[in-house]
């Protein structure tokens, strides 16, 4: 009898210190509700900011520069293939590269904050980091470069000499050497194909630098907005609270039903 007694009290007493266990592990549902709201309301919202912010203050007057003073129409003549890698080394080095780094780390604290269980089952895990804006980086890099600007580069510069600037210095020879005509006005018909291919890579060059980067920066609020916030961090978030008020309940639950059975 003596021996079943302390049997009993020995269970008794670990399964006490096991649910008291289990209560100083758990966040409270306030505190959770509070780190949600904390992270929703000034994490999320002020990321979404910065991330606008470098977006207006830094890559679109940066690139523009970088256009207007690196890539202007007539340094392609020199430049030629070494547009393709100019633009690449740029945009390495000035892509959103603060908001990259500032949404892994949100992710991260996302996932620190709202994981708190240490043998919680969570969908979302911390090794598994998707960054829209580092995808979209690489993709300029690595394929809108090569594929859309660089063949700009090389039509403008073969059109404008092959059908302004070529004929016309042709024309030009055939008229002083065969037709008689005077020096100053074969370099008249010269100069004039000269011009008008100039002409049309400056306008077409211009125009196109305008579209593209137009896209570019369309395509960059597009990724903060959809792609890094609403798709991305916020989802993230609303799962990861979702998880670990589940987890909360199931563990509310357990203590509960050991209780009752004491």
């Amino acid at each position: 009898m003596g021996y079943n007694l302390q049997i009993d009290r020995l269970i008794n007493w670990n399964v006490k210190k096991l649910i008291n266990k289990i209560s100083n592990d758990e966040i409270s549902l306030e505190q959770l509700e509070k780190v949600y709201n904390e992270l929703k309301n000034r994490g999320i919202n002020d990321f979404s900011s910065q991330m606008h912010h470098e977006l207006q203050n830094e890559l679109i007057p940066n690139t523009t520069k970088f256009f207007n003073k690196r890539l202007r129409w007539w340094k392609l003549y020199f430049k030629n293939d070494n547009v393709e890698y100019d633009l690449k080394d740029f945009f390495q080095f000035n892509f959103m590269n603060k908001s990259i780094e500032n949404y892994n780390f949100l992710r991260g604290r996302i996932i620190s904050e709202l994981q708190n269980h240490n043998f919680g089952k969570y969908s979302a895990k911390s090794g598994d980091i998707s960054n829209p804006l580092i995808k979209l980086k690489n993709e300029v890099i690595n394929s809108r470069i090569t594929s859309e600007v660089q063949p700009v580069v090389n039509s403008h510069l073969f059109y404008g000499m092959f059908y302004y600037q070529f004929p016309t210095t042709i024309i030009s020879l055939c008229a002083y050497s065969i037709f008689d005509f005077s020096l100053n006005a074969s370099v008249s018909i010269f100069g004039l194909g000269l011009v008008m291919g100039f002409n049309y890579v400056s306008k077409g060059w211009e125009k196109f630098t305008k579209d593209w980067t137009k896209r570019l920066f369309n395509d960059v609020r597009v990724s903060i907005d959809r792609d890094c916030v609403e798709n991305g961090l916020v989802k993230e978030l609303t799962a990861s609270y979702t998880e670990e008020r589940r987890l909360i309940e199931i563990k509310r639950g357990i203590v509960q039903g050991i209780n009752s059975k004491l």
